[in-house]
């Protein structure tokens, strides 16, 4: 049995095996209440197999046996169209192609053609790639998708309330939005024959934007298992001397040796270029315009917690950093073109594929300072301006399988089973600063807006120290009443220990809430 079904609400079917000469074929113009048998002596005898409409016409529609085929309307019965067609040739499928008034035809002997019997009049239907646009730079492709023969035909399209349009005119405009809503899209199609509207109501909305950054850390991208990576192939950098990557890991157990977190381009030649892991004990470790897998920083990224990791790469060294640590290695490096950034993969290697989350990635065409990172290692980004920032990826939300770039356009896709989970790393929207300190006296720290006073020489660090003021703790370490002291300054490490929260309670138990902020301290000297 076979179903059409047209725009006019007329409803056939034709009976492949069951019905007697006289009961083949039938219409309904009330959606199967009533039928009307449309059967002539034509279609006696034979084995029918397809039937399919012909939109725009007064009910045009083309049935086919395994070797014949036939066409008839509202005011026609059923016309043998079969002619032309190779002897011993097998009708497969039937379809309709509007943009040049054919119908077409599958078979044992390739594919057929013949200009349509009755000319359709246009019916606009404008389409769009995806109904719900997420970000203010997101790109809508439209396409017509109307009944309509495109010789001198001609587009119209309306969109009110549209940012940019890329042509009114043309049959697949492109259109961004900028503003929170919900537009109706408009579009008049014309041809010699006649002309044909169509308006839909809310056929793009427009949500608020999700690729400007956001102050929380909301989400983490978790790989588990071979083929999850999450990748993007549009990056075009080319001719790079320097290089960093930041960004915060939370490995699941031991990683495979070589499991990557990222990997750079088409991996060959000065071009293979990986931040992985090693050794069997999650060493961190890199390769570099393919060379120097062997080298072992000693530098190790602990299991089943978040650790901050980071890359940077000048034309002599590459260095490497967890958390408080570093490694450089002295080497001469070449120029690459950074043109794929992958995530969670070596190169789509099976055996290397990361298993834990990831979180505040960042990629960049120079190489970050010292002081660079560690003022920046906790807090979440809202100044993008920097020209050397490649782009930022915050894993916030999954849309329709991409991760936008906060950045500019260089989204992630996400691969395989891929997904978001509730992210607890260690950073937030704040402030940081960072002081030389090398003896005792009163120290203030601008952004963050905390006097420390040391008067006892041996809690001096002799070295830099870093403040950060994260607004997403809701705490403020001296509000509960603990001094300043280098068990503040360090407490990094204790972050990384165990849960922040159990720690603060258990040093004042009756301290559930405090005002606005969290303090953070830490020593990046020696003291």
């Amino acid at each position: 049995m076979y179903i059409a079904l047209n725009e006019q609400h007329e409803l056939f079917l034709a009976m492949h095996v069951g019905g007697s000469n006289e009961n083949k074929v039938f219409k309904s113009d009330d959606l199967g209440a009533s039928w009307t048998n449309i059967t002539s002596a034509a279609l006696y005898g034979e084995l029918l197999e397809n039937m399919v409409v012909q939109e725009g016409t007064d009910g045009g529609v083309y049935l086919s046996s395994r070797n014949k085929i036939w066409y008839r309307n509202n005011s026609t019965d059923w016309v043998d169209i079969t002619d032309n067609l190779p002897v011993h040739t097998r009708i497969i499928k039937i379809l309709p192609f509007y943009r040049d008034s054919k119908v077409r035809i599958a078979s044992n002997r390739g594919i057929w053609e013949r200009a349509f019997t009755d000319a359709s009049l246009p019916q606009a239907q404008p389409m769009v790639s995806h109904q719900e646009v997420l970000c203010d730079r997101e790109i809508v492709q439209f396409e017509d998708y109307s009944i309509l023969d495109h010789t001198d035909a001609t587009w119209e399209w309306s969109f009110p309330g549209a940012a940019t349009v890329s042509s009114y005119t043309a049959r697949n405009p492109q259109v961004t939005y900028e503003e929170v809503g919900n537009y109706e899209v408009s579009l008049t199609v014309t041809t010699p024959s006649g002309s044909s509207t169509k308006t839909i109501p809310n056929m793009v909305q427009v949500s608020s934007s999700l690729c400007s950054p956001e102050e929380p850390p909301l989400m983490a991208a978790e790989c588990t298992a071979t083929g999850d990576y999450l990748v993007n192939a549009s990056v075009n950098e080319t001719g790079l001397t320097e290089f960093t990557f930041t960004g915060w890991v939370k490995p699941n157990g031991i990683q495979a040796d070589y499991s990557g977190i990222f990997s750079l381009s088409n991996g060959e030649g000065a071009n293979k270029n990986v931040l992985n892991f090693r050794e069997g004990n999650n060493t961190l470790g890199f390769h570099w315009n393919g060379a120097q897998w062997w080298w072992d920083s000693n530098l190790i990224v602990p299991a089943d917690e978040w650790s901050f990791v980071a890359i940077t790469v000048t034309a002599n060294a590459v260095t490497l950093y967890v958390n408080e640590s570093e490694a450089t290695l002295n080497m001469v490096t070449e120029p690459y073109d950074l043109t794929a950034i992958l995530m969670g993969t070596y190169y789509y290697w099976s055996s290397r594929n990361y298993v834990g989350l990831l979180e505040e990635a960042t990629f960049w065409k120079r190489a970050l300072t010292k002081d660079e990172l560690r003022l920046s290692r906790h807090l979440t980004k809202q100044d993008l301006s920097d020209p050397d920032l490649i782009c930022y990826y915050q894993f916030n939300h999954n849309a329709n399988n991409v991760i936008f770039d906060k950045k500019g356009t260089l989204d992630l896709s996400m691969s395989g089973n891929t997904n978001l989970v509730s992210s607890d790393a260690p950073v937030g929207p704040g402030f940081s600063d960072i002081l030389e300190i090398t003896e005792v006296g009163n120290y203030a720290f601008p952004n963050s807006q905390v006097q420390m006073s040391i008067d006892n020489a041996a809690a001096v660090p002799n070295g830099k120290v870093v403040r950060v003021r994260n607004r997403v703790i809701s705490i403020w370490m001296r509000c509960i009443g603990l001094p300043i002291t280098m068990e503040q300054i360090r407490v990094y490490s204790i972050w990384n220990k165990f849960n922040l929260m159990e720690y603060l309670q258990s040093a004042r138990p009756m301290i559930t809430t405090c005002t606005t902020d969290f303090l953070m301290m830490e020593s990046l000297g020696t003291g």
